[in-house]
């Protein structure tokens, strides 16, 4: 590149690297509702009982040995799947929620392997009708039948640890009470010391990742299965990927408000302008419109890489997230933010496209607009622009790697003269 070519593309490239306007309203506004409806949502506030309001929550951890199973034995490789979910939970947190287990003796019961099997049937079969037949009330039973030999002084919530050797009775389900005078199905369980609001029931020996799963439901998240347009790896809520969401994570109080970005007016009428730290991992932009579920932007990480993620949060929704993907793509997959070669990405939704306009060292800018918007002059220069930043760096990209190269090949060619 000669000399003047370069100093005009430099003096291009610093006209495109003019910071946007940051919009950015009160946070209050951006604070989406928890559902009314259901136990757990992605939304504010997150029930008092639940274990995010706790910095060192106290699990007993109950195992049970089942009628035709007597040699069962809650072994140390079962008891250290507890501890790596106890330090999966201190890492999702950045060190605010560390879980101390306290790990019961192992009980006898009378309960055969043919009994857990049937408990799996009516799991689905008798919710919110049979309670004694449903895996509600058999938690209930179990807390209850123990209370006299077991201290749950200090205890925030139980895990009760089964003991099935047959493949048709895994159970890994969390029961997270709390008041609700209209339906007394979700209330608190009463013992001897005290209250239990939050439990687990493991049957079949759980991975650390299901413990894990499990446990963040009494923290309060909600899950994120059951669609294709769902978080998939992103969120341990919705695979077996240990990850969670920015906005999971700012719902608990593990992202602080200084990381996200309100709009809480969102317009069909004009661009939204806005940037993230791009040093830091988590960055999080919520966008509301009157009326209108809320859109998400944020940063996270797919794999170990830096990536960016749009997608629109309905709480009475199950699940409450519908992703959205790159223009180019024919499915969701996580834009890649790790270099210049994001920059011109469109994610695209029914009412609005998510364009990246620039990545600068410490700034990724984006710009939020209608789809009415699409083929506006305005429109039109941002995505231009944003191409012309591109084609500079990848330009620039390329004549440093051939530079490199070349540089590379004189040295091999030196040394074999030398030789």
């Amino acid at each position: 590149m000669t000399r003047l070519r370069l100093f005009m593309a430099m003096t291009v490239f610093l006209s495109l690297l003019t910071s946007p306007s940051v919009w950015a309203d009160n946070l209050e506004g951006c604070r989406v509702q928890s559902s009314q409806n259901q136990v757990v949502s992605l939304g504010f506030p997150v029930r008092k009982e639940r274990l995010s309001y706790i910095s060192k929550p106290r699990i007993l951890v109950i195992p049970f040995k089942l009628k035709d199973n007597p040699s069962y034995i809650f072994s140390e490789s079962i008891k250290a799947d507890y501890l790596t979910a106890a330090k999966n939970i201190l890492e999702f947190s950045n060190g605010k929620a560390s879980i101390e287990f306290v790990f019961a003796p192992t009980v006898s019961s009378d309960l055969t392997n043919a009994d857990m099997e049937q408990l799996k049937i009516n799991q689905q079969q008798q919710w919110q009708k049979d309670e004694s037949k449903s895996t509600w009330g058999f938690v209930r039973k179990f807390i209850a039948d123990n209370d006299p030999t077991l201290n749950y002084s200090g205890i925030d919530a139980v895990i009760i640890e089964g003991s099935s050797t047959s493949r048709f009775s895994d159970i890994a389900e969390a029961f997270m009470f709390w008041q609700n005078p209209q339906n007394p199905w979700f209330r608190s369980i009463q013992t001897s010391e005290g209250t239990i609001n939050n439990a687990v029931l493991l049957d079949n020996d759980s991975s650390q990742e299901t413990i894990t799963h499990e446990i963040m439901h009494l923290f309060g998240l909600t899950d994120l299965y059951g669609s294709d347009t769902g978080p998939a790896r992103l969120s341990l809520m919705a695979s077996n990927d240990l990850n969670l969401l920015s906005y999971e994570k700012w719902v608990l109080g593990w992202l602080p408000d200084s990381d996200v970005t309100c709009v809480s007016n969102l317009s069909n009428s004009s661009i939204i302008n806005f940037s993230f730290d791009y040093s830091k991992m988590d960055q999080l932009a919520v966008l509301r419109a009157p009326n209108e579920d809320a859109y998400v932007v944020e940063t996270t990480k797919w794999g170990g890489n830096k990536v960016l993620i749009l997608y629109s949060l309905n709480n009475e929704g199950r699940p409450p997230i519908t992703m959205y993907h790159e223009k180019s793509y024919a499915r969701f997959v996580p834009t890649e933010i790790s270099n210049f070669r994001a920059i011109g990405a469109e994610l695209v939704s029914p009412k609005h496209t998510l364009l990246v306009t620039n990545i600068e060292a410490n700034r990724l800018s984006l710009s939020f607009a209608p789809n009415n918007f699409i083929n506006t002059t305005e429109y039109k220069d941002l995505v231009t622009k944003a191409s012309q930043v591109r084609a500079i760096l990848e330009e620039q990209f390329q004549t440093k790697a051939a530079a490199e190269l070349k540089a590379k090949q004189d040295a091999e060619e030196r040394l074999a003269a030398e030789l």
